[in-house]
């Protein structure tokens, strides 16, 4: 699938390359900094709390918080997400692609996450040469990055994990035989 991809991409292309579950699965490291600071919350019973899947600031409503309180886990979230980059596992497949082509081509790691924990990320993973810069933008990531870098959509490739975010491309223009839908080390057209 790859192979195939990298004879679509011509000198005018534009890469874009989310992060969390595409190139590095961040998902135990979010989670496990998420549980610590809900453990660390006062007036929260987090010890018992156990979470199997991703977890992310909008679950965190799940649980009953405050707005403030949600701010304060998230704010806390940040400081300890360091201490689990260990936990953190690049996809070596997408990984070999980037490294065939980044010298040659414009990539850029299009991001909602935050920025302070996207370049942890890289820098931890020793990544962040792969890529002419970072975008991060909560909303639509792919209609900012392509206004931000005054792209036409038509000139963009993506890589991404979550259909939400896929969908978001497709809306800001992307064509659907220039998505890359990736699950673990498997891809597939969108």
């Amino acid at each position: 699938m790859l192979d195939d991809f990298g004879k679509k991409i011509n000198s005018n292309s534009v890469i874009f390359i989310d992060l969390d579950g595409t190139l590095v699965d961040t998902d135990i490291a979010n989670t496990q900094s998420y549980l610590n600071a809900l453990r660390e919350l006062s007036n929260f019973n987090a010890k018992n709390l156990h979470y199997s899947k991703r977890l992310t600031k909008i679950i965190l409503k799940e649980f009953g918080l405050s707005n403030e309180q949600i701010d304060w886990v998230v704010k806390r979230k940040r400081q300890i997400y360091p201490m689990f980059l260990s936990k953190t596992k690049v996809n070596d497949n997408l990984l070999k692609f980037i490294e065939k082509f980044y010298k040659n081509y414009h990539f850029y790691l299009v991001s909602s996450g935050d920025e302070q924990r996207i370049k942890q990320t890289l820098q931890y993973h020793q990544l962040q040469y792969l890529f002419k810069g970072i975008i991060c933008h909560p909303q639509n990531k792919y209609a900012y990055a392509l206004d931000l870098l005054a792209l036409s959509a038509n000139q963009v490739f993506v890589f991404e994990n979550c259909k939400t975010e896929i969908e978001n491309a497709l809306k800001a223009g992307v064509l659907a035989h220039q998505i890359v839908y990736t699950d673990g080390d498997y891809f597939y057209a969108a």
